[in-house]
């Protein structure tokens, strides 16, 4: 387990896969119905379970978690409030001094190679895009390839990058585009793991019925981030769960 220093409101996050943990001990702590625990358990994605102006008692909550067979990290809900939004990749670049990347809002920015990077996979598995689409600009093309937000960790920042099969132009990959959006995003994350040397590849979030914000254990999700700041109310649940996809990777 790790705990992420920061200001304000700790998150007790769930950072599947589990380990057959006891549902029936899970619905006694959450207050919840044993096949509610059991939904929690097989959802295989991370969601923020409890909320704490002080990281002691999650810690203490965390230990006991992990003695049932559950994986969690803690977090500060400040740096979910440093993680940047959704800004969609233009171009990108394999550079001798890091990875060059132009988004949609005007940022540009290299990467180096020794970056925490983390490579969070979205592609929601029940049929429905129209909350994908809404981060993205094509649902049928998300259906394909799904979207793959990409966050580094470099110089004290956090950077994200949102690759679309539409917006992005993938003539940056050492060989140049390739044929299909699948060939093009499976591709570009073999290369990337080729050239950066910290690199997580997230897949928990392929194939999963899109996200809603959930009720937890300390009050509801949409509260808890308005006390982080109230413009993360806003974000939408495929955002805020590829972020803490990111947040539970680092």
């Amino acid at each position: 387990m790790v705990i992420l220093r920061h200001m304000d409101t700790y998150l007790l996050l769930s950072n599947p896969p589990h380990s057959g943990p006891d549902v029936s001990e899970l619905s006694q702590m959450f207050g919840i119905a044993i096949a509610e625990a059991q939904a929690k358990v097989n959802a295989g994605v991370p969601e923020i379970w409890f909320a704490n102006t002080e990281a002691g008692p999650l810690t203490q909550m965390a230990s006991t978690l992990e003695s049932m067979g559950l994986n969690t990290r803690i977090v500060n809900g400040s740096i979910l409030g440093m993680t940047p939004g959704v800004d969609k990749l233009i171009s990108f670049g394999f550079k001798p001094e890091g990875f060059e990347c132009t988004t949609v809002g005007g940022v540009s920015f290299v990467a180096p190679y020794d970056a925490h990077t983390v490579l969070a996979m979205l592609k929601p598995g029940d049929g429905k895009n129209e909350e994908v689409a809404a981060m993205t600009q094509s649902g049928s093309v998300v259906t394909l390839a799904g979207i793959l937000d990409i966050y580094f960790v470099f110089q004290g920042r956090i950077r994200r990058a949102t690759v679309h099969p539409q917006t992005t132009d993938f003539s940056g990959l050492e060989g140049g585009e390739r044929e299909t959006a699948q060939e093009n995003h499976s591709q570009l994350i073999e290369q990337m793991r080729a050239k950066f040397s910290d690199i997580v590849v997230d897949e928990r979030l392929v194939d999963v019925p899109i996200p809603r914000h959930q009720m937890i254990g300390s009050g509801s999700v949409k509260g808890i981030l308005n006390d982080i700041n109230p413009e993360l109310v806003e974000i939408t649940p495929p955002d805020l769960q590829s972020r803490l996809a990111f947040l539970s990777s680092v």
